[in-house]
């Protein structure tokens, strides 16, 4: 008998530290076969800072390693399956009770996670509802912040109580004084932790704050030209993208190359807010800057591929369907890290997008050398590229459409930005004359001077060609 050690150097999987919700596996000496096969388990999650992986503990679970590991696999106590001393499967004098004929012991009932368990329980109901990895990060840093709140909740046969959240939200309304939004972001995140985690009720009727209604702050056309000239290489491409097709930063550093048309002029978006693909306008005057980029990240690209680099994170489970996709110059990034990694999912090198501190950091020192006194970011390049679309005739459901905008009254706030600013519109006699016939201009100008006025012309009095006064 085998007792499991998270330290065992044997060739195989150890399950680390079982308990009542998710079974904690790390590989030592994998194979590509090995990574295939965890991956191929629902609810899988890779967790870097422990390099490990967590799966759900289930009967569906033990019974999938087992039949994927064999021998190999190291069982510790409180597994799903194996209640009692850790143990390696398949060793001798251990027999299950499919093998010995006995029937299956019934399963006892779940208890809710307690303690410092949430966070993975909470983990794996965020990933298993495919919420994006910033939801994730922000429910879990608040449901850290609410066990810290109160020690006992940290403590072996804990159970958490809505009237606990409760307390903790007037906590942050009045000794914490955060903003209401803030607020309503932690109310979110225990209200699904309640819901989804601990199946408890009653933290629903929580009354949400209402905070203040702010409009963005946005740069005028001038304003914007005077921060881009500040600017240089990629961070001048990638400000100036964002304020000519309105694109979020993350959406702009996550572009591949076979997103962006040059002939059709238009940048696809993909996997935007929401998990929603988009297009977006690729300015003519960004065009030339853009080929030269992809032309120079294709250079970088071969020289990678020539050291056996060069994969790029793939969609989906596209790397799965596709093998050698991730390698394509296609998927790569227009805008990559300057050093290579090695993706712990996948096992292979390549590069990640830019980290978005490094263009945070550049915008706002190109914004102070520019003399703009207005408080100024990224987005604000995006809130800017909204109200010049409205100024310039755009309708508010295509303007929706390219910021991605779930819901209409999101984009309606840039309505009172632009009324604020200086809203108007374009008349149709402003337009420029039909192309097609330019020989008959909309509006001719009489050569002829104009005829001298009349003393009754100034007076508003018509004279009549007999001389009679009109008004007698």
């Amino acid at each position: 008998m085998h007792r499991a050690d998270p330290e065992d150097e044997r060739d195989g999987l150890v399950i680390a530290r079982p308990d009542g919700a998710l079974v904690h596996v790390r590989l030592r000496n994998f194979s590509a076969s090995d990574l295939e096969a965890i991956r191929a388990i629902h609810g899988r999650r890779w967790v870097p800072e422990r390099k490990v992986w967590t799966l759900p503990n289930t009967h569906a679970t033990i019974e999938a390693l087992t039949e994927a590991f064999g021998p190999r696999l190291l069982l510790g106590p409180e597994a799903a399956g194996d209640r009692g001393r850790g143990r390696a499967v398949g060793e001798t004098g251990q027999s299950t009770p499919e093998r010995s004929g006995e029937p299956r012991p019934e399963r006892p009932p779940e208890t809710p996670p307690a303690g410092s368990d949430i966070l993975d329980a909470l983990s794996l109901a965020v990933r298993t509802r495919e919420y994006s990895p910033k939801t994730e990060r922000a429910y879990l840093a608040w449901a850290r912040r609410f066990l810290a709140f109160d020690p006992s909740l940290t403590e072996p046969g804990a159970r958490l109580d809505p009237a606990r959240g409760k307390a903790f939200l007037e906590h942050l309304a009045t000794d914490a004084r955060l903003a209401a939004k803030t607020r309503n972001q932690a109310a979110s995140a225990l209200g699904f932790m309640f819901r989804e985690v601990l199946h408890q009720t009653g933290f629903e009727s929580v009354p949400r704050a209402k905070g203040p209604r702010r409009l963005p702050s946005v740069l005028s056309h001038r304003e914007v030209l005077r921060v881009l000239r500040e600017l240089s290489g990629d961070h001048r491409l990638i400000a100036s993208l964002l304020y000519s097709a309105g694109l979020r930063l993350d959406e702009c550093l996550r572009l591949r190359i076979k997103d962006i048309d040059f002939e059709l002029r238009q940048i696809l978006v993909r996997d935007g807010k929401g998990k929603k693909d988009r297009y977006v306008p690729l300015a003519r005057r960004a065009v030339d800057a853009l080929r030269t980029r992809v032309l120079r990240r294709s250079e970088v690209h071969d020289e990678d591929r020539s050291r056996g680099q060069g994969w790029a994170p793939l969609p989906g489970a596209l790397d799965r369907k596709d093998p050698g996709a991730g390698y394509e110059l296609g998927w790569q990034f227009v805008f990559p890290s300057r050093s290579s990694s090695k993706d712990p999912a996948t096992g292979r090198t390549g590069r990640r997008p830019l980290h978005p501190t490094a263009v945070q950091r550049e915008v706002k020192r190109a914004v102070r050398r520019a003399g703009v006194d207005k408080r100024a970011s990224c987005h604000t390049l995006r809130h800017s590229f909204a109200t010049e679309a409205l100024r310039g005739g755009c309708d508010i459901r295509t303007l929706q459409h390219v910021l991605g905008h779930k819901d209409v009254r999101t984009t309606m706030i840039y309505l009172h930005v632009v009324e604020q600013t200086g809203f108007y519109v374009r008349s149709p006699l402003d337009r420029p004359d039909d192309p097609d016939d330019p020989d008959d201009p909309l509006w001719e100008v009489d050569p002829r001077p104009p005829r001298a006025r009349r003393p009754s012309d100034r007076l508003g009095t018509i004279t009549p060609p007999d001389g009679r006064d009109p008004t007698r």
